[in-house]
């Protein structure tokens, strides 16, 4: 009997089933594999996450995780495929959040996007350090944003997989917009 991919992250079959049945009506992304032949940075993929609903979307949660064993930093977001907020010299992204973490002593990157619009697409590029398969499926989706309001302007942004994670860091998206000499 093949195992479903989703099972890496410790999910009965049983809520896996209902984690596909609920998202994947509603958000699909393409590709749900993406298959890295070079062992460098230099293969750049396209990934397209598309909210199929009328109304937007919120908090979705894209699961990426490796078949065979890889390095820590296997992963990269191009930081130029999405769009930020220019601080001086710094263009920072505080709409995508990159949890990296195991599950199941495997290694499991999660991607937060604030927002998908109504009937759209959120399209972003990313590179696989190694040689590998890569699995991809959206396992979350808020109807309604989940930012807390705290004292005076401060905020918070939420982020809590549906599944058990041993967390080893949380990343936003920046790109210094001057060369560095």
């Amino acid at each position: 009997m093949p195992t479903d991919p989703l099972s890496i992250l410790g999910l009965s079959m049983d809520i896996i089933d209902r984690i596909r049945k609920l998202v994947q009506a509603k958000l699909v992304v393409v590709p749900k594999k993406i298959v890295s032949q070079q062992s460098d940075w230099s293969t750049i993929h396209t990934v397209t996450l598309t909210n199929k609903t009328g109304m937007p979307v919120y908090d979705i949660q894209l699961v990426l995780w490796p078949e065979n064993q890889i390095s820590d930093d296997w992963f990269e977001i191009d930081p130029s495929s999405v769009s930020g907020i220019e601080l001086q010299n710094i263009a920072v992204n505080p709409e995508v959040f990159i949890v990296s973490g195991l599950c199941n002593n495997k290694p499991v990157k999660l991607i937060q996007f604030a927002n998908i619009a109504a009937r759209s697409d959120k399209q972003f590029k990313i590179k696989i350090k190694d040689a590998n398969t890569i699995n991809l499926d959206v396992v979350k989706f808020l109807k309604a944003p989940s930012i807390r309001a705290k004292k005076y302007n401060e905020i918070a942004f939420p982020v809590k997989p549906p599944f058990n994670m041993q967390l080893k860091s949380i990343s936003v998206l920046m790109k210094n917009k001057r060369p560095i000499q």
